[in-house]
């Protein structure tokens, strides 16, 4: 019991991130199954209508139950955490494309390490710097 209390946060963040993920899948294969053969990008689009509603998800669980932040109508923190969800985008996006391009392995399991590295910085992140407390 003593390990779940001191690991709180920790184990709240990554239940947090699984249903974060979870949300992300549904909103994709929703969205895609309505898109598909109607644009010739439906998928990207479908990856980015998905990562929106899922961010908005995480963004709110993290602040509310995660971290414990209760102020309210803190549009600096909702501002950070989206500025952190483009920048994480754009790294796991870039850093997977020229690390295939590289040593041309599995696209998925290069993408699960560099997501899982940024998974582990968000959550400092986020602990001490989005949704900090002033206490």
């Amino acid at each position: 019991m003593k390990v779940i209390k001191k690991y709180k946060t920790i184990i709240t963040y990554l239940v947090s991130s699984l249903l974060s993920f979870a949300v992300d899948l549904l909103a994709f294969s929703i969205v895609l199954y309505f898109l598909k053969n109607k644009f010739s990008e439906s998928i990207l689009i479908s990856s980015y209508i998905a990562r929106s509603i899922s961010s908005i998800f995480n963004y709110v669980v993290n602040k509310k139950l995660v971290f414990k932040n209760n102020v309210k109508k803190n549009f600096k923190a909702f501002i950070e955490y989206f500025v952190l969800v483009i920048i994480n985008i754009t790294i796991s996006g870039t850093l997977v494309t020229k690390i295939y391009k590289y040593i041309h392995y599995n696209a998925t399991i290069i993408k699960a390490l560099v997501d899982g590295l940024i998974f582990i910085v968000n959550y400092f992140l986020q602990k001490y710097v989005i949704f900090k407390n002033k206490d």
